[in-house]
């Protein structure tokens, strides 16, 4: 770290402000470490964006400075991250939306699992966000829908297609149906009674359309899906 310092004082020296921001930028913050008094003057420059470091190194570096920016993975910018790149663990999915209170459900633009964890106590409207190329979510129950509907509709122009299979609860037959859910849908009504594990899955491979499929697990065989 002293040889660090050394460093660092010479190319404040040389550099100026742009430098003394790089270097609080890439401070060290485990415990116990010991930081240059230089990169101790702003804590918070980790969530500077890009464009403002550049504008500030290239006051006494040019713009060769910018290649260094753009490697760095900020929280402020829209950025891709590119090659190969591992995780300690297996990501988990995340934007979880449990829903445990009986009313009307928007769905949230950061969702990716719904999990019905309360009967509809009446007809209830499920409201999807809009339809954006990449989006997957998954809507799953973990208590029964008994005596009351779901019914799923579209944001804005959006549309529904795909299949949606059903199967009776306890039946070594396998007596269900498969709904086929035909393209320019725009709402899909699960009716009662609807079975814990059952689970729909919407992917959206082109904007403004989500492709439904599922498997719902009923109490008869007539208690299939409505579309409109």
């Amino acid at each position: 770290m002293f040889l660090l310092d050394i460093y660092i004082r010479r190319l404040i020296s040389s550099s100026g402000d742009g430098c003394r921001e790089y270097c609080n930028l890439i401070q060290l913050k485990d415990k116990g470490s010991r930081k240059s008094p230089y990169c101790m003057e702003k804590n918070n420059m980790a969530n500077t964006a890009k464009a403002t470091l550049k504008s500030r190194l290239r006051q006494s570096h040019a713009n060769y400075m910018d290649d260094l920016c753009d490697s760095i993975v900020s929280l402020s910018d829209a950025q891709t991250l590119s090659g190969v790149n591992t995780f300690s663990s297996a990501p988990l999915m995340t934007g979880i939306q449990r829903i445990t209170v009986d009313a009307a459900t928007e769905i949230d633009a950061g969702t990716s699992l719904v999990d019905f964890a309360v009967n509809a106590g009446s007809s209830r409207v499920v409201t999807m966000p809009a339809a954006t190329a990449g989006r997957h979510i998954r809507v799953c129950w973990t208590v029964e829908q008994a005596g009351n509907n779901r019914v799923f509709t579209r944001a804005g122009s959006d549309t529904f297609v795909g299949n949606i299979t059903t199967k009776v609860q306890g039946n070594a037959a396998g007596d269900g149906d498969v709904v086929a859910v035909t393209a320019a849908t725009e709402a899909i009504t699960v009716v009662d009674d609807v079975n814990i594990g059952s689970y729909l899955d919407f992917h959206c491979a082109v904007d403004a359309v989500w492709v439904v499929s599922g498997e719902l697990v009923v109490d008869a065989v007539g208690s299939v899906p409505t579309l409109a």
